[in-house]
């Protein structure tokens, strides 16, 4: 076997040599023409011995001063000496580079930034001659990385919804955290998506709009819509969209912010105002309750609603009246109700009664608290809501709404009843008034035909000659201690010297008259009310001989008469007017206002923190504070000015003959500051609250009542959203004006 051959090992690899300028050739020349960067070549000491230029490139240094120098002797912010010494030791090692960043100062001042790459450069012996690279300046890379940086930073701490939209092929191509919350998908999910795919917009539509806001039209960049979020629920938006320029043609900016609350809230407003005008409109207690829970079951899609009346007399509550969406299974369910009578804390109708506050069975066949009938298992009933009405403090009856659909507690539907269902018991209150003034007037007028209270006989100078009582009748005085005397001389209240004179004039006439009222004080201090009629007597001879005549005590057909026109025009808790006599009210406020060119201002007060002191201390401490809170806005105004509670925590303060704005922004601010002042009788410790207030002034902003009304509840919205415990004058339909905060 012969010897085997040896190969021969291959000749070491020698490092790659980069050509220098003086061979560099055309194709070169091109590129570096075309480029913002530069070439640069550096000896094996580092010092600079070629650099390149491309037209582009903004220079911080002429280049042949760079000649001669290594690259840290040049001036620079970036990097720092240990960032500039690690940077040396990776050169004298011989190693290639990439993206060394540093940045220098140009002659303007401005600062650039540069990213360098480089590699040794070996002669034909392997011996390190020095290294040729290039350069580019990242300057303006860097800038729009930060910028995209902060405003990624930006969006994703925003509490709205913020979406970049292709006009081109409708995708998204960006979404912020808050759009992930709040639709239930993620970022990668809804950069899959279009905004036709979630949003209540056809493509086709989105296409145009998007057309349009391009070509510069700006009269829809803002809408109310809908987000479909994943589980198929519905985000009520409002929803602001920009066209924005970008490199490769334009990107659609949309923020949207959940106005659901604020939707929430607008409806629930409007039944409270239903509600009221349903009463107001009513002839009668029963055609007020029919159009009242007729507006319930249709603002808030109610199928049934009943209403039991509470019988103090038999200890029940029993059905009284219904409304129900129309439907033979419906009314059937109402037929079988008619007997329902539920006592205190049974049923869900006893337990509201029993305590005074609203329940909410999302399904009455898994509440213990509700009993269950067998009518309500084949009517496919689930949902119910149960509600007292109240008069002065104590429930007179029961509002109940049923669905056939499982339905989750409404929270804020729970707070908005509380006021409605003071509405509605003030409102039956004043009707059952009326109705027992009514039969107590039929009844009176049926026995007064039969006797009168008292008779009596005068003589020509108009004195008591004889007085006949019967046996009920009251006295004011001694019976024997008016003969003699006439009626004016005998102390009373009413009417005045001019009433009484009238009444003499009468009487010198000798003509007959009915119903003269007059009133005196009793001896426990208080007042009696009394009626008389008579006619004149005449003698044989045509001779006036005097008067006889009857006479009624109507103390207590006056004292109801002046209840029901309390109950009607003013708050039954704090004694202002309330909404019913606030309309008539302003409108002669601003009759007179416009007769005499003189201003008025509106102020809209509603109270900050209110709820959280009703719901700790319950509604007797609530009733305290709305008290206080009534005598310190009557103390702060002039008796002129007229004070008004609305309902609930809002107030309502009519300025008139007001001189300026100056005047009005004192008023408000001594308002605020009167309203933060500590509450110490409230609930056994110190309480507070603060008020947001809108105002409205006449001629300034409007010139009749409910426009008026409307700005400064328009205003209160603004202090509100603004921060509370201040003011805030109406400024148009926006209300972008600054606001006003006293520092109370």
């Amino acid at each position: 076997m012969g010897k085997r051959k040896m190969l021969a090992a291959p000749a070491p690899r020698k490092p790659p040599r980069i050509r220098t300028r003086s061979g560099a050739d055309t194709r070169f020349q091109r590129l570096i023409g075309l480029s913002r960067g530069f070439y640069w070549e550096s000896d094996a000491a580092h010092r600079f011995t070629l650099v390149v230029h491309g037209p582009m490139y903004v220079s911080t240094q002429a280049p042949d001063s760079q000649l001669g120098k290594t690259r840290w002797d040049i001036p620079s912010t970036r990097p720092d000496a240990a960032g500039w010494e690690a940077h040396k030791a990776a050169l004298d090692a011989h190693l290639a580079f990439r993206d060394f960043e540093c940045a220098r100062v140009g002659p303007d001042g401005a600062e650039r930034q540069f990213a360098i790459s480089g590699e040794p450069v070996f002669d034909a012996k392997g011996n390190f001659t020095g290294y040729c690279g290039i350069g580019d300046d990242v300057t303006e890379r860097k800038q729009a990385r930060e910028s995209l940086r902060r405003f990624r930073a930006a969006i994703d701490v925003s509490a709205d919804l913020v979406v970049l939209v292709d006009p081109v092929n409708l995708r998204y191509v960006d979404v912020n955290d808050a759009a992930c919350r709040a639709l239930g998908y993620s970022r990668e999910e809804l950069l899959a998506m279009g905004p036709h795919d979630v949003f209540s917009i056809s493509r086709e539509d989105l296409a145009s709009l998007y057309g349009r806001l391009i070509a510069g039209d700006l009269s829809e960049t803002g809408a109310e819509g809908w987000y479909r979020r994943k589980d198929g629920s519905r985000l009520v938006v409002e929803s602001f969209r920009r066209a924005v320029p970008s490199d490769s043609g334009y990107v659609i900016v949309a923020v949207a912010r959940d106005i659901g609350e604020r939707k929430r809230a607008e409806r629930l407003l409007l039944l409270e105002h239903t509600v009221a005008r349903c009463l107001a409109d009513a002839d009668n207690a029963s055609e007020a309750l029919k159009a009242v829970i007729r507006a319930v079951c249709e603002t808030e899609n109610w199928e049934f609603g009943r209403y039991f009346r509470v019988d103090e007399t038999a200890g029940v509550a029993r059905f009284a009246e219904y409304w129900c969406v129309p439907g033979e299974t419906n009314q059937d369910f109402i037929e079988k109700s008619r007997g329902m009578a539920y006592g205190p804390g049974v049923g869900l109708a006893g337990k509201v009664w029993q305590s005074g506050q609203a329940l909410w069975a999302s399904d009455i066949h898994k509440d213990a608290r509700a009993t269950q009938a067998v009518f309500t298992l084949d009517s496919g009933i689930h949902g119910a809501f149960v509600f007292p009405v109240k008069s002065e403090g104590k429930t007179i009856g029961v509002l109940a709404f049923n669905s056939r659909e499982i339905r989750e507690p409404d929270e804020r539907l729970l707070q908005a009843v509380v006021a409605i269902g003071n509405q509605i018991g003030q409102f039956l209150q004043r009707k059952q008034a009326e109705d027992a003034l009514r039969e107590s007037e039929e009844r009176f007028r049926s026995l007064t035909q039969m006797s009168s209270d008292f008779f009596w006989e005068t003589d020509a100078g108009h004195r008591f000659t004889k007085l006949a009582y019967g046996q009920v009748y009251t006295s004011t005085q001694p019976r024997n201690s008016r003969l003699g005397k006439t009626r004016w001389e005998i102390p009373s209240t009413r009417p005045d010297a001019a009433g009484w004179a009238a009444h003499k004039a009468t009487l010198d006439a000798h003509v007959p008259y009915h119903d003269f009222e007059f009133s005196r004080a009793r001896p426990d201090g208080t007042e009696g009310h009394f009626l008389t009629s008579g006619e004149p007597r005449f003698g044989a001879d045509g001779a006036f001989l005097g008067y006889r005549g009857v006479g009624r005590n109507v103390t207590d057909l006056v004292q109801a008469r002046e209840r029901i026109a309390q109950l009607a025009y003013a708050d039954p808790l704090t004694g202002l007017a309330n909404r019913t006599s606030l309309g008539p009210a302003l409108e002669h406020a601003v009759n007179r206002a416009h007769r005499y060119s003189r201003r008025l201002a509106i102020m809209f007060i509603d109270l900050d923190g209110f709820k959280q002191i009703n719901d700790a201390h319950g509604h007797e401490a609530g009733d305290r504070l709305l008290n206080e809170v009534a005598g310190r806005l009557r103390a702060s105004l002039r008796s002129s000015d007229l004070v008004a509670r609305l309902g609930g925590d809002e107030f309502v303060v009519v300025l008139e003959d007001v001189q300026d704005a100056d005047q009005i922004e004192a008023v408000a601010s001594k308002l605020v500051a009167e309203i933060a002042r500590p509450y110490s009788q409230v609930a056994g410790e110190e309480s507070h609250v603060t008020a947001s207030l809108g105002i409205s002034m006449l001629p300034d902003d409007a010139g009749d009542p409910r426009t008026l009304m409307k700005h400064a509840d328009t205003a209160m919205y603004c202090a509100k959203q603004s921060g509370k415990n201040g003011y805030r004058f109406f400024a148009g339909e926006s209300a972008d004006s600054t606001p006003q905060d006293d520092g109370a």
